[in-house]
């Protein structure tokens, strides 16, 4: 912590101020959480829209096949009967 001057070395009583304020340091805080945040959504993001893509070149290259899925009949279901 630096050493209080006196008014005429510095012109501003503010800067005056040895303790800081409790609050700016909250504030510092909330706004470093809210980088965070922001970070790790748009980070979230950028993985959903590679596996998306990753998907479509999937399915782009196999085009034959149905969107749902294979549907089993009830032939392949139930045992050959004797």
């Amino acid at each position: 912590m630096r050493p209080a001057r006196l008014v005429d070395e510095i012109g501003d009583p503010a800067e005056r101020r040895t303790d800081p304020d409790p609050r700016e340091n909250d504030m510092f805080q909330y706004r470093l959480q809210e980088l965070r945040s922001a970070e790790l959504i748009e980070r979230a993001e950028t993985r959903r829209l590679a596996r998306q893509a990753r998907r479509a070149r999937r399915a782009a290259k196999h085009p034959a096949q149905d969107g749902e899925g294979r549907v089993s009949g009830l032939r392949e279901r139930f045992a050959r009967a004797a």
